[in-house]
């Protein structure tokens, strides 16, 4: 059921944890399966230094958030913001669209780009 990437990032997660000296931090709870990340922030200049995010999920959710982490990592703002969870499903060849808590990192970095226009 589950890709050979899809199980790499549920079973070693990329960028797990939370970073201490970031810029700022979104959460994001998922509203049918209470999956739940926070996902922090650090930029330099522009682009977007480092990633961190704390989850409590399933395994969809870690591997969904281990994965987006990655496709953001490196990329401006804006550019992160067109990531989608189509995106993430692709970066994990993993295509079953009844998994909805895929888009939960998505979510939380919205959350956290709308904290960072409030700083």
């Amino acid at each position: 059921m589950y890709s050979n990437k899809f199980m790499e990032h549920f079973l070693r997660p990329k960028n797990n944890g939370k970073l201490e000296d970031f810029d700022f931090y979104g959460k994001a709870v998922h509203s049918v399966d209470s999956d739940e990340i926070v996902i922090y922030i650090k930029l330099e200049g522009k682009i977007i230094k480092k990633v961190g995010y704390q989850i409590k999920g399933c395994p969809r959710a870690i591997a969904a958030s281990s994965a987006f982490s990655t496709l953001i990592k490196g990329k401006s703002m804006e550019e992160a913001l067109n990531i989608s969870e189509r995106d993430i499903r692709k970066e994990l060849e993993f295509y079953d669209e009844k998994f909805t808590c895929i888009s939960i990192p998505v979510e939380a970095f919205k959350k956290a780009v709308e904290a960072s226009k409030n700083e």
